[in-house]
Formats: structure tokens, C-alpha cells, sequence
């Protein structure tokens, strides 16, 4: 069938925004467009998709980042919670919704930049406001580590360089050479 001219049929998309390999094999990739994290086996077949886009448990609004605890749980923060997924039985992926660990209620809630996951369950989340009137305004960027209970431990500044604004950050390729990396 074909589609009337002019008009392009919504297509999904995918946007990779984090990656994961459990000690099993299995690969977990983050997809912020549709809101789910698919799995892959050793063979890279696709072997299962976990959640959907909502605020119920085990769906997602954004997942940004993935890692796995020491247990084997795999742990996924979205924008506003870190959820924990367990494995059905041994030897099969991490797809069994087990619980929200944390709220990160205000934490960039619109933001679509990723956060790291530690296995502890301590998780890195961006943090950005602006102070100050229109014409004087500083905007201030930063990751807030959080504990597994979702209490601010401890937050490292984004660094403004000459020319680059906050919201960009400088990756060290090596000991005298870096580069700017787009936080936003």
C-alpha cells in the first residue's frame, strides 16, 4: 500500500544510551527512543526486550544507564527511579522485574544525558540549574552520586573551559591530549 504524497509514515527509531555485557554473555542495550532495554545472546540474536515506555513498575520514561550487581541483578536508571531486574533461572538474562531501588525525584528530570550505575547500586546522576537574573545567569552542571537508598553522597562539578560553556565536558585521549565531548 502505498502512503499519500507528502506524508512519511511514522517510523520507531533507536538510540542507543547505555550498554551492559552480564557475566553469562548476554548483552543489554539501553534504547531511549522506545523505552525498553533489549537483550542479546553470545550469538547476537535477540533474545528479550524488558519494559515499555511508562512509570509502572518494570516500564521506563528514558533509560539512560545499566549495570549489574555483584548478585548478577541487572540494575537500570531512566530519568526518575533505579530499578532492579533478576534472572528467571540460572543461566538466563536478568529480565524478571524485582524492584524500584530509588526515586531520583528533580534529578534533571528532563535530561537525556546518561548517569553511571555502580554495582554497589550508588548511581551518578546529571544535575544542572541556573542562578542568577537573565542577564547575570551561571549555569552550573554536575553528577550527584547517590547511594542505593537514593541519599546525595557525594557531586563532582562539570568543569567550564575557556570558550565551552558547562554543559560540555573534556575526555583525556592521553597524558597531554584531550577532547570535548557534548554533555547535552
Amino acid at each position: 500500500m502505498s502512503e499519500p504524497r507528502g506524508q512519511a509514515r511514522q517510523r520507531g527509531g533507536v538510540r542507543i544510551s547505555g550498554l551492559a555485557l552480564d557475566a553469562e554473555g548476554f548483552l543489554y542495550v539501553s534504547d531511549a527512543q522506545e523505552d525498553r532495554v533489549d537483550v542479546f545472546g553470545r550469538d547476537g540474536r535477540h533474545v528479550a526486550a524488558i519494559g515499555r515506555r511508562g512509570q509502572g513498575p518494570g516500564e521506563f520514561r528514558y533509560p539512560t544507564s545499566l549495570a549489574f550487581t555483584s548478585a548478577g541483578e541487572l540494575l537500570v536508571r531512566d530519568q526518575s527511579r533505579l530499578q532492579r531486574f533478576a534472572r528467571q533461572s540460572a543461566h538466563e538474562p536478568a529480565t524478571r522485574f524485582a524492584t524500584v531501588i530509588s526515586s531520583l525525584s528533580m534529578y534533571d528530570w528532563m535530561s537525556q544525558r546518561t548517569g553511571v550505575v555502580e554495582q554497589s547500586g550508588a548511581t551518578h546522576v546529571p544535575r544542572s540549574y541556573s542562578t542568577g537574573r537573565a542577564e547575570e545567569q551561571v549555569h552550573v552542571q554536575m553528577m550527584l552520586r547517590l547511594g542505593a537508598d537514593g541519599r546525595v553522597l557525594d557531586s563532582l562539578l562539570v568543569p567550564e573551559y575557556r570558550d565551552q560553556p558547562a554543559p560540555y565536558a573534556r575526555v583525556m585521549l592521553s597524558a597531554s591530549e584531550g577532547r570535548m565531548l557534548r554533555v547535552s
